[in-house]
């Protein structure tokens, strides 16, 4: 059994502010021209095991966002929302992404598709469907890639997302209706949106039919919908029975806490926001510069680069010194033990932000178990070298806050919340 941490200074879990918000909802069929917003309930990925493990259907249990049991996952943990897309409409499962602006979908025929959770969407078997040619002024606005000739795809709009972690989808883009179902079971239509029909994809997203891409461009389904202000609010990422995981986008987005200022530029379609510095309870490591972390909602993990991660690294091992034994994980600073048991006490790892604002992370905020350590008895810093010189900050540092993005003054907002307050 491994030993409890027990520290003279106790830096406790951050008081949750008890405070109850309106959330805006759409009750009827509409489609989407003007400032109403409409909100999407997260989906937590490991519901998807319920089609095996639990006595209800699986359609009708994500239809009506209920929950499951957690089951042990393979790789990163991530958010869904369900969507439905084209005409008759076809339930999708796609991941909220604000890493990325391109929304897609596996689309048939496919090289590389996985079974997922609904089935592969055909675009040949919906009327609704548009494809963009090559010498269109929509693909020269949209594409991803320009350097391939429009022969070479039957005069079809290529695209080519790639991401960091290997996952990709190549395909054409095309116009395609949009359905989105509120969370009052109202309807939201986007008759004529952009997406990715994709014809290949690499490294499935577990089960997820693809991306919905919230990133800052005029391929993001955000300005597709004519909204510059949306938010996310997560609960525990490791809990698919939360039921208030939940994205809302346009005029009811929920900005409320502390106003961060977006570091970059409106052209490079992400968003970063600065870290002055890093804690660990009262010692603050030092860094050479202020960090600027992309805020990311497709990835899981804490991307730091390497200089200040070798210092966090050292910090962390001093406290663990003597306590739990080191198990070793390519790339990562892991522990024999249970996090929840061994890390009572363990002080809280806080990234000090512009405008005086900190992330604060607790254990279930700052250490994560590996994927394939299903049994739980190892688990690591939940922070990974950054790749390409970007710092990334993962869902597993945005549990238990409400992150909203204001786009047309370009400032994020950061609350530490139960979601469940927002609730009507």
């Amino acid at each position: 059994m491994g030993k409890h941490f027990c520290f003279l200074l106790y830096f406790a879990h951050v008081g949750i502010q008890t405070i109850m918000l309106g959330v805006v909802a759409v009750s009827s069929t509409i489609s989407l021209r003007g400032p109403r917003g409409f909100s999407l309930p997260f989906i937590h990925r490991d519901s998807t095991h319920l089609q095996r493990h639990h006595p209800y259907n699986l359609d009708l249990m994500i239809s009506t966002d209920m929950r499951g049991p957690l089951m042990p996952t393979e790789k990163n943990s991530l958010f869904f929302v369900n969507v439905s897309i084209g005409e008759p409409p076809l339930p999708q499962l796609l991941v909220i992404d604000t890493g990325s602006d391109l929304s897609w979908v596996q689309c048939i025929p496919c090289s590389g598709c996985h079974e997922a959770v609904h089935p592969t969407y055909n675009p040949t078997k919906s009327s609704s469907f548009t494809s963009i040619s090559c010498d269109s002024e929509s693909c020269e606005k949209m594409r991803l890639i320009s350097w391939i000739p429009c022969e070479s795809w039957d005069g079809k709009c290529l695209y080519d997302a790639e991401y960091e972690d290997g996952a990709g989808s190549r395909g054409d883009l095309a116009y395609e209706k949009f359905t989105f179902t509120t969370s009052d079971d109202g309807i939201i239509e986007l008759p004529r949106a952009i997406f990715g029909c994709g014809r290949h994809v690499n490294e499935p997203l577990w089960q997820s039919s693809g991306m919905l891409g919230l990133g800052y461009s005029m391929r993001s389904m955000l300005f597709q919908s004519n909204s510059s202000r949306f938010s996310y609010c997560l609960g525990n990422i490791s809990d698919p029975t939360y039921q208030y995981n939940k994205l809302i986008i346009g005029d009811g987005a929920i900005l409320q806490g502390d106003s961060i200022p977006l570091s970059s530029d409106k052209s490079d379609n992400y968003y970063y926001i600065r870290a002055d510095g890093i804690n660990v309870g009262e010692k603050h490591i030092e860094i050479n510069e202020q960090l600027d972390f992309m805020l990311d909602s497709g990835t899981t993990l804490i991307h730091l680069m390497k200089d200040p991660l070798d210092a966090l690294k050292k910090e962390v091992r001093g406290l663990m010194e003597g306590l739990l034994a080191e198990h070793h994980v390519e790339g990562f600073l892991c522990y024999r033990g249970d996090m929840r048991r061994d890390l009572t006490g363990f002080p809280t790892i806080t990234l000090s932000l512009s405008g005086g604002a900190n992330l604060q992370l607790d254990v279930e905020g700052a250490f994560w178990y590996p994927g394939n350590y299903n049994n739980r008895q190892v688990f690591c810093l939940a922070f990974a070298e950054a790749k390409n010189n970007r710092n990334v900050i993962g869902v597993i540092a945005q549990q238990y806050y409400n992150i909203g993005f204001d786009l047309e003054n370009w400032n994020v907002s950061l609350q530490r919340i139960d979601c469940e307050l927002f609730e009507d």
